[in-house]
């Protein structure tokens, strides 16, 4: 598979610059779980990356197609994505945009196996100052912790924090934190109490509830300080 940067942002040095940092990136953190990058340069004037193709659907569209997912396979997806944001987080990269669309589950297999895409907008520990900027807002905001929302320079936490929302949609089919955009999320966030996916669905066990108590707790220093913490208290 070959992506291009659009020809209307060629000159604009801030997407370029992302593009360039999403090959580096996703090259730099050796995992199955994540798109392999094969090559990237420039052709015609357009830079490109080459990465593997990936056959199967998105995380998003295996949710529309079937609905909640079993316990199992939430467990799965969780355990998979969190191993590649350790092995980032280590390294002093942020992804950003942790969301169902950005994780495909690949055709074929017999458990769910998740492969993590688009590290388009994903931060490094020494390029906060030049590619992003405090108080300009990336992300999608459903998944967006609230600090993103609120533009701080964030870190791993809010890659956690988007983890936690995806594992709760796949158990519940909801939302923790419901809007069409960052104020009306962020709204919800201020105003209304995440309901234990244990109350949603009466066959998820209330053990769930205080993980994903923690993983949503408005203050960062009370969540998990990791994702190898959060894996574990998943266990």
């Amino acid at each position: 598979a070959v992506k291009f940067l659009h020809r209307s942002l060629v000159q604009n040095e801030a997407c370029g610059a992302r593009f360039r940092r999403e090959a580096l990136a996703a090259a730099r953190i050796r995992s199955p779980h994540v798109v392999q990058i094969l090559d990237q340069g420039v052709s015609d004037g357009l830079p490109y990356i080459v990465m593997e193709l990936l056959e199967g659907e998105t995380l998003e569209a295996a949710i529309e197609r079937r609905g909640r997912l079993t316990i199992s396979e939430t467990a799965e997806v969780v355990r998979q994505v969190g191993r590649v944001l350790a092995k980032a987080h280590d390294l002093g990269i942020t992804h950003r945009d942790i969301k169902p669309d950005n994780l495909i589950l690949i055709e074929g297999e017999m458990e769910p196996f998740v492969k993590v895409i688009d590290f388009g907008i994903a931060k490094s520990g020494d390029d906060a100052g030049r590619i992003t900027t405090a108080g300009i807002v990336m992300g999608t905001p459903q998944y967006m912790s609230p600090e993103q929302l609120a533009g701080y320079d964030v870190g791993a936490e809010t890659d956690l924090w988007a983890l936690g929302v995806i594992a709760y949609l796949c158990l519940t089919g909801s939302l923790p934190f419901e809007g069409d955009d960052m104020v009306s999320v962020a709204t919800s966030m201020a105003e209304d109490q995440v309901a234990p996916p244990s109350l949603l669905c009466d066959d998820l066990p209330r053990s769930l509830d205080a993980w994903f108590q923690r993983i949503f707790d408005p203050n960062p220093n009370l969540r998990f300080p990791s994702a190898r913490a959060l894996l574990a208290a998943l266990e």
